[in-house]
């Protein structure tokens, strides 16, 4: 066979660079998407902890509520904590409802701080507030009569705020509220 005649189909360098160009522009499309899908992951999770940490928070406060109404009305603040309260972790300590921790305070401040964590990484931390607002209602049979238990009686709706990532300021925060209705059991 004659050299002249085998010729081997090889790219040239000019397609070579547009093959890269190509995928380059790919893979920075693909790249692009990350801190997109990052973010939506991490609200996914924030969301998820939010509602795990307000229903533990619910039950704590039922728990005490059944156990001295009378104490547990007297703990409860009755407007909402101020945003300036909400400034920091840093003075959070540990008490007996798992990933909940007080502001160094009294339970009557209302300010309480949340952290979810697997192994030694904090996945979560949010800043919980409560209050109280008074059960307006109606009995009666034949004519309803309308009343507002302002003294709590009986009953309280307690609201909870969850607001993340304690790191930012209060107003860039995501928040969810959350409300029970608690009866005094008689």
């Amino acid at each position: 066979m004659d050299r002249r005649r085998q010729r081997v189909a090889a790219f040239n360098l000019v397609e070579i660079a547009l093959a890269l160009g190509i995928i380059g522009i790919g893979m920075a499309g693909v790249m692009g998407l990350y801190p997109v899908a990052l973010k939506a992951s991490r609200n996914a999770v924030a969301e998820n902890y939010s509602m795990n940490s307000a229903e533990q928070f619910l039950c704590f406060l039922e728990m005490q509520a059944d156990s001295d109404w009378t104490a547990f009305i007297a703990s409860v603040p009755a407007t909402k904590p101020s945003p300036a309260q909400l400034t920091t972790a840093n003075n959070w300590s540990g008490n007996d409802i798992g990933d909940i921790y007080d502001s160094g305070t009294t339970l009557g401040s209302g300010v309480y701080g949340v952290k979810m964590s697997s192994a030694s990484v904090v996945d979560f931390s949010a800043h919980a507030v409560i209050w109280k607002t008074p059960v307006k209602s109606s009995y009666g049979a034949d004519t309803p009569k309308f009343f507002t238990d302002s003294a709590f009686e009986s009953s309280v709706i307690v609201n909870i705020e969850l607001s993340w990532p304690v790191e930012a300021p209060y107003a860039a925060r995501e928040k969810r509220v959350y409300a029970i209705m608690l009866s005094k059991k008689i």
